[in-house]
């Protein structure tokens, strides 16, 4: 529906695509901010309810992480950037958005298979080391996002 909706809109107006671009890179550099200052504490167990969680408690806070509205802000400021308005406008949305949940699903079930098989400890700070090369890679994406023309 998102897909959809962002193609009907860019369709009708492509001056709002500028604004859509710098309001995502905003988004992301928000985000690679929260990144860098949440690796400070990475691992130490604040905030973190999931890892006291037996697997059920586990997979629903992945569900509804999952489920956040955030997830919808997330693919309609990042993936109009890789739309073109000359072509099919909804179904580029469609296939970038069928092909952002394949990328996440393989990742994230990578990720936790990976890390279900390490021991806890040492594990802090890897995530340290995650949450900065996180936090590194979106600061450049909103940064290549703003000196795109």
């Amino acid at each position: 529906m998102a897909a959809a909706g962002l193609a009907a809109v860019l369709t009708a107006n492509p001056g709002l695509f500028t604004l859509i671009r710098w309001l995502g890179a905003g988004f992301l550099a928000w985000l690679g901010i929260r990144a860098l200052a949440g690796a400070r504490t990475a691992g130490d167990g604040a905030g973190d309810r999931s890892a006291s969680l037996p697997g059920s408690g586990a997979f629903q806070t992945g569900l509804i992480n999952m489920l956040h509205p955030g997830q919808v802000v997330f693919y309609t400021s990042v993936l109009p950037q890789f739309i073109d308005p000359a072509r099919d406008t909804a179904s580029q949305a469609v296939v970038l958005g069928a092909v952002f949940v394949g990328i996440v699903l393989v990742w994230f079930a990578t990720y936790a298979a990976l890390l279900s098989r390490l021991p806890i400890w040492g594990l802090v700070g890897t995530a340290r080391q995650l949450s900065r090369l996180t936090g590194i890679a979106l600061l450049g994406l909103a940064a290549s996002l703003v000196l795109r023309r």
